[in-house]
């Protein structure tokens, strides 16, 4: 029976599977200085407002996902902004990064951010706009004494992994996270060392999850 099948008929019968593969990247701050968009487009925070005005993308996040998110304390919002067009967006979360994928809400160590949910739309990739927009995220977390920033991908999205890679981030070690139903499996793999780690449950990766030593 392949994995597809088996997927489905444990769903069926209420065991929901969540099979994820992801990548880690560090980048401790000041960096070097961001990249300029393209043309005439506008970086910055946006508001909650902003989320309600402009033509959103879509992506990763609904509108309305992203409208209460940007009313959060907690999170920021960076977008490239020409008119009314949102072309690319990202967010940086403090205090603690929200990894719905791995069902887990993991707590930062001090002066540590996430970054997340990098996207820019389809028809303006090529634009420098991607780049612009992260490196504007990483210097307002700075101004709120952000050192470092943190964040995972798939490991098969070869275009964020080159944005990240020459912004300066650091990839680091590498997760697989398998659920069927209530029991979970972690499996990390420590690229420095090759070291090969498994989790059962989350309680333990929640508390070593972000650790700079873990990660770099």
């Amino acid at each position: 029976m392949n994995t597809h099948l088996a997927s489905y008929y444990l769903q069926r019968i209420g065991f929901p599977v969540r099979n994820r593969r992801l990548l880690l990247f560090d980048l401790p701050l000041p960096t070097a200085p961001r990249s300029a968009a393209d043309g005439d487009w506008q970086v910055r925070q946006l508001s909650s407002d902003d989320i309600r005005r402009l033509d959103y993308p879509g992506g990763w996040l609904t509108r309305d996902v992203a409208f209460d998110r940007a009313k959060s304390r907690r999170c920021t919002v960076v977008g490239a902004v020409r008119g009314s067009t949102l072309g690319a967006y990202c967010w940086v979360e403090a205090d603690y990064a929200d990894l719905a994928f791995f069902d887990l809400r993991v707590q930062l160590g001090p002066g540590t951010w996430y970054l997340s949910h990098v996207y820019t739309s389809p028809e303006h990739r090529g634009t420098g706009i991607g780049r612009a927009v992260v490196g504007v995220a990483g210097e307002l977390a700075m101004a709120q004494q952000c050192r470092r920033l943190v964040a995972v991908c798939d490991p098969n999205n070869t275009p964020v992994i080159r944005l990240f890679t020459s912004l300066g981030w650091h990839a680091g070690d590498s997760m697989h996270y398998l659920r069927v139903g209530p029991v979970a499996r972690t499996v990390r793999r420590t690229t420095a060392t090759g070291r090969r780690t498994v989790y059962w449950g989350g309680a333990k990766l929640e508390q070593e999850f972000f650790e700079a030593r873990q990660i770099l």
